[in-house]
This record gives C-alpha cells, sequence and structure tokens, in this order.
C-alpha cells in the first residue's frame, strides 16, 4: 500500500460513494486507474464499502449474541452458516469459548428456533450460551461515524415495501454497485430501480461507509468483555464511556451485558478490563479475544439508547 492507496481510503471513509472521477481527480489519476487502486484495496481486504442501516429497516426486531464451544475448525461452522442472511457476524475467539456469532431475528420464538434447528445441529457444535440484546446503550461498531443532524433517521419498517427490501440487503454489502446490475439482480425495472436507491439513501434509511478490516493480528487488540453483572448504577456511573468501549448493551440471558472492547495491546486491554471490573456493581464473567473474523459483520447503525422489547 503507498501513498496514494492510503489517500484514496481516507477519501472513502469520508464519502464512500465518491464517484471515480472525483477519486481520481483528486489523487491524480484517471478515473479508470482509481478504480482499479480501489479493486485492488478491496481484494486485498485493506478496504471495504458497506451499507449501513438500522436493524428494523430488513425487520429486525432485536440482535443476539451466541457464544459456541466448537469441535474442529471454526471456518466449518462459518461455512454451515453462509446460507442464513440473519447471521450477521462470526468471529473466531481465545477464551473458554471459540466461536463467538451474532444472530438477527424478528421476534424471540424465530430466534429461539433458529438457534435449535440451525446451529445447535452443526457436527462440532459441543455447547453454546445465548445473550439477547434489549438495551443497546452504545453502538460504535463497523464504519460508525459522529451523526450529523442531516443523518439522523427513525426507520419506519411499514413504510418499506418488497422492493425496498431487496434492495437494502444488496446495497448492504454492496452500497456501490452499478443500478443496471442491481436492477437485473431483483428483477425490477431500472427506472423504478434508480427511484427507490435515490430515495432509501436521501432519506438516511441507508448510508455507505468505508471501513477497513479490525480483527488483524498484531494491529489492535479486540475483544469481548461478557457481564454477569452490570447495575443500573454501574451505567449510570459511565461504564460505556470508558476509554476502549466501542458497543455496550445490556442482555437477557446468560449474561447481564456486553461490551466489545479495543486497545492497542493484550497489555492495555487487561487495563481496560481491570477499569470495567473496578465499577461499583459489574462483574466479569469472562472475556473472549477476537482472533480473526469468519463472517465479516454487518454495520448496523443505532439511534441514541434503542431499547429493544419481547417480540
Amino acid at each position: 500500500m503507498d501513498e496514494i492507496d492510503v489517500r484514496i481510503i481516507e477519501l472513502l471513509k469520508r464519502d464512500a460513494r465518491t464517484s471515480y472521477v472525483d477519486l481520481g481527480a483528486a489523487v491524480g489519476l484517471s478515473p479508470d486507474s482509481a478504480r482499479q487502486r480501489m479493486v485492488k484495496l478491496i481484494e486485498a481486504e485493506e478496504l471495504r464499502i458497506l451499507g449501513v442501516l438500522e436493524p428494523e429497516a430488513l425487520g429486525y426486531n432485536l440482535l443476539a449474541n451466541v457464544n459456541i464451544r466448537f469441535r474442529g475448525d471454526p471456518s466449518d461452522f462459518a461455512e454451515a452458516m453462509r446460507p442464513f442472511e440473519r447471521v450477521t457476524f462470526i468471529a473466531s475467539t481465545i477464551g473458554r469459548t471459540n466461536i463467538f456469532c451474532e444472530v438477527a431475528a424478528e421476534h424471540d420464538g424465530q430466534l429461539a428456533d433458529f438457534i435449535a434447528t440451525h446451529i445447535a445441529t452443526v457436527p462440532g457444535v459441543q455447547a453454546f450460551e445465548t445473550s439477547r440484546l434489549v438495551d443497546v446503550v452504545k453502538w460504535k461498531g463497523l464504519g460508525w461515524r459522529e451523526p450529523t443532524e442531516s443523518s439522523s433517521t427513525n426507520v419506519d419498517s411499514r413504510t418499506l415495501d418488497e422492493t425496498d427490501l431487496k434492495i437494502l440487503r444488496v446495497l448492504l454489502f454492496d452500497p456501490r454497485i452499478k443500478l443496471t446490475k442491481l436492477a437485473e439482480r431483483i428483477d425490477c425495472p431500472y427506472p423504478t430501480t434508480r427511484r427507490r436507491v435515490a430515495a432509501l439513501f436521501d432519506q438516511g434509511t441507508i448510508d455507505a461507509v468505508a471501513v477497513t478490516e479490525r480483527v488483524v493480528p498484531g494491529r489492535e487488540a479486540l475483544a469481548m468483555v461478557l457481564l454477569s453483572e452490570a447495575s443500573g448504577r454501574a451505567w449510570e456511573a459511565g461504564l460505556a464511556d470508558l476509554p476502549g468501549v466501542n458497543i455496550a448493551s445490556r442482555s437477557l440471558g446468560a449474561y447481564a451485558g456486553l461490551l466489545e472492547v479495543s486497545a492497542d495491546s493484550p497489555h492495555q486491554l487487561v487495563d481496560v478490563v481491570d477499569r470495567i471490573s473496578s465499577l461499583s456493581g459489574v462483574t466479569v464473567a469472562e472475556t473472549l479475544v477476537f482472533a480473526r473474523s469468519l463472517v465479516l459483520p454487518v454495520s448496523w447503525r443505532f439511534p441514541a439508547r434503542r431499547r429493544y422489547t419481547t417480540v
């Protein structure tokens, strides 16, 4: 990666839908050369362009985390989950369990059925624990950007029809897709597709973000801290605002809360976990260090303090 590649990544992080014409002009390349550079960065997994939206836009009213003790190659489990759109993140982890899996669902019954039918039955799954998110206190996940007044939105999934949902499912993983190709993929007339895509972006239902992979050994220590106890007093004391905490949620099930934390090194990660444990009303059950991504995470977006209710 050279200085031009770094500049391209910086520009795309500001606006992931920047045209090849503007991208090339900014770095002194032709549009085609800029496109080739961007493609190489994506193929080398140095850069990813993703759509970011609220889970409700796809009809998902809840998220859950499933920690799995798996015997064998965790990639085999990831391969078994690949057909299922509702499996939105899988990582291999170091700890008591060796797979961390995020699952989206429309309601609790659907979540329970999916886990029993499609996760528990995968050969190699020896045990699993499920935590169902109830209150998203903080979410600075992949591709997070400081929200602006123009970017804020409250998605009402009832206003989205089946065509919108088809479009969103494609844009979620390829927001720069050519509209002609998108129209063909969803079997929708081009004029309708173009109009719908423009409306979804203009209304803030979906945005495009440029991100770099976070789970890279040797680059950053990333872990999930699982809490067996986290009182309301602890949250009020700033548990979610501790340095290094990117994601914080209260949950039901195996754990009372989950925190995603990042640090520059394993030693610094220990310090972060110690600070979490030192808060009154907090008991850390265990820490799972992310080793590598097996299914790349969906870029979810949440309004401030999103509470989930049992549906």
